[in-house]
This record gives C-alpha cells, structure tokens and sequence, in this order.
C-alpha cells in the first residue's frame, strides 16, 4: 500500500512538471491539458482514497499490533500457567511415583508375608494330620491297653479265687492228715499196749504176724495219703507259680496305668478326652455331627479359647463339657497307709477339683463368640471313685 501512494504522488509530480512546461505551447494543446487536469483530479482523488485507506490501514495495523501484543502478553500468561500446570503435574506424577513404589514395596513385603504364611498352613496342615493320625493310634493303643487291663483284672479275679480254694482245700487236707496222724498215732499206742500186754514173755511168729495185719491196712492208708498228699502239695506248688506271674504280669499292667495317670499334664488331658469321647460315642452321638472336639472360640475379650466337647443342641443351643483330670493327689491317697497322711492327700483333691471349679466359672466359656448355651459348664471326671471321694469329703463341692 505504501508503494502504491509513492507511485500516485510519482505521477502527480510528473504530471504538474509537464504541465508548468507546457504553458508556453499552443491553445491546440488546450484539450490534452484538459484531460491531463482531469486525470490529475482523478489521481488526486485517488491519492485521497489512498490516504483514508493507508489512515484505515494503520489504524488496522495499529489494533493488529496491539492485539498481538495482548495476544503475547495472553500467550505469556498461558504460558506461566501452563509451566507451572506441568511443574505441579510433574511434582505430582513424582509423588504418585514414589508412592506407587512404597506401594509396590508393600505388595512385594505382603506377597512374601503370605508365601510365608502358605508355607506355614501347610505345614501345620500337615503337622495336625500327623497328630491325628497319632491320636487315633493313641486311641487305639489306650483301647486296646484298657481291653487287656479288665482282662488283667478279670484274670487275676479268678486267680485269687483260685488261691482262696487252694488255700481252702490245702487248710482241709491239712487238718485231714493231722487228725488221721493223730488217729493213727492213737491207734498205734493202743496196738503197741495190747501187744505189750499179750506178749510180756514172748514174742512169737504168730503176734509179728498179727501185728503185720493190723499195721498192713494202716501203712497202705498211710502210702496213699501220703501220695495224694505230695500230689496236692506239687499242684498247689504249680498253682502257686503260675499264680505268682500272672500276679507279677496284673501287677506290670497296674504299674503301666499308674504311670500313666501319673505323666504329664497334656497325656493326662489326652486319656481324659478321649474317655469322654468313648462314652459320647457309647450314648448314640456321632463325632461331628452331635457334637465337637477342641473347638476354637473367642471369648468377650477377644482372646482365643479351646472347649474339650461341644455338644450341639436342638434350635442352635449348646452344652459345653470340660474334661478334667487331676489324679496325682487322688493316686496318693489311694495309696497312703496313714490316716492323717490319707487325709491330708484327700483334702488336696478335693482343693484341686474346687480350684478347676473356680476357674471354670471365671473363664465363661458359655459366653464365648458363637455360643448359645444355659450359664453352666458341665466338668467331666473321669475315673468315678475319684469323683465320689471328693464329695464324700465335701458334700458342698
């Protein structure tokens, strides 16, 4: 635009310079300046049209240029923003990226936590198979231990009655062959006398004769007593040995359980647990179905508690059992021979039933977690001479 209105004033100058130099030539020329004025008006009316629009041109250019410096100023704005949007985004995209590797941390420390927790519950899978399985022959072994202990106790029940006949038979036969020693010893006197008396002078073949049929019967008598007495004393000498093992063996058995009774806490529990389980099983009820064996529960404080037997109810209701056995005071008592001392061991029996009471009553297992049962415990013992003892001595327990 600027070119064009140098071009137009260009003209214009050329065409003023030839007319002041064309003054001088003849009127003939009148017409061409004419046209030359005419074009020159129009020139200038160009020119005119020129300028307004250079004026609106630079005016355009004017606002053009102010935009685009708000435009620059707009853009910086944006510009500061969106730096700062993306150092904010990047402080952030840094952050998640630190938090998404704690959390990776976390997922990797949790993945081993579990490995290791897998590993464990199989093993300890596998550690309660292998208790079962030690349980049941436990079981089988207390089973089969007991069945031979009441044969044991049968055998030797017959074994005594045996020696009382023996014994019986061996007193009667004694007192048999001391009457017939003192008859014959009577007898004897009696001949010896007569014979003195009828033979004072002399003693002839015809009384040594006489005398050997009297004695003849007495002696055979005398023979078979005595065979049928070393007869007698040979059996009741084999009697007495056979007697005198079975005694010993009864004795080894007795000595078994004994010791037994008396081991540690845990086999004590065990022989507890499994003679409920025997006399549950003995009334009808079924393993898992009526009832249950070491059942884990919590309790209102949240801490872990095992019940010897749950029975299950009708309507979702429970009886709880618990299985004890404290045998040691009761054992010697059993075997105490002073009165005092048999008391004292009597009395801390009875203690020791009172204490488990109390315990009992403190740990609240009907109130457990998942238990719907009456407030009481029912507590199982055993050996039943045990449990009568204890309230024969304390009729309150």
């Amino acid at each position: 635009m600027t070119n064009l209105l140098f071009f137009c004033l260009a003209v214009a100058l050329g065409i003023v310079g030839w007319l002041l130099g064309s003054r001088r030539r003849p009127a003939a020329d009148t017409r061409i300046e004419e046209e030359l004025r005419s074009q020159l008006a129009n020139r200038d009316r160009e020119l005119a049209a020129a300028r307004t629009e250079l004026t609106t041109l630079t005016a355009a250019h004017s606002t053009a240029e102010a935009a685009a410096r708000a435009a620059e100023e707009n853009l910086a704005s944006h510009k500061e923003s969106a730096m700062a949007a993306a150092a904010d985004a990047l402080s952030t995209h840094s952050k998640l990226e630190q938090e998404l590797r704690g959390l990776r941390e976390i997922l990797d420390s949790t993945n081993t936590q579990l490995s290791a927790l897998k590993a464990e519950v199989t093993s300890r899978t596998m550690r309660i198979s292998e208790l079962e399985k030690e349980r049941d022959q436990l079981k089988a072994e207390l089973t089969d231990f007991r069945q031979r202990f009441l044969i044991a106790e049968t055998e030797k029940a017959q074994l005594d009655s045996a020696v009382k006949l023996l014994r019986e038979q061996l007193a009667t036969e004694r007192q048999q062959l001391e009457k017939v020693q003192e008859q014959f010893r009577k007898d004897f006197e009696g001949i010896s006398n007569r014979l003195l008396v009828e033979t004072s002078s002399k003693f002839n073949e015809q009384s040594r004769k006489s005398l050997d049929e009297i004695l003849s019967p007495l002696k055979e008598n005398l023979g078979a007593f005595k065979e049928s007495l070393e007869k007698t004393r040979v059996e009741t000498s084999s009697h007495s040995a056979l007697l005198k093992d079975q005694i010993a063996r009864i004795g080894a058995e007795a000595a078994n359980l004994t010791k037994a009774l008396k081991g540690d806490v845990k086999t004590l529990g065990n022989w507890g647990e499994n003679m409920l389980d025997q006399i549950l099983e003995k009334s009808g009820l079924q393993e898992q179905f009526h009832y249950r064996t070491q059942t884990s529960a919590k309790d209102s404080e949240g801490s872990q508690r095992f019940l010897d037997v749950i029975i299950d109810l009708p309507e979702s209701r429970h009886l709880i059992i618990d299985s004890k056995v404290s045998l040691r005071s009761y054992e010697e008592w059993c075997n105490a021979v002073d009165e005092p001392l048999r008391a004292e061991c009597l009395q801390r029996h009875v203690d020791s039933l009172r204490a488990h009471i109390v315990g009992l009553s403190k740990k609240r297992y009907q109130e457990s977690h998942g238990i719907n049962a009456p407030d009481f415990v029912l507590m199982y013992i055993p050996i039943e001479p045990a449990f009568f003892a204890a309230v024969t001595q304390s009729p309150g327990l």
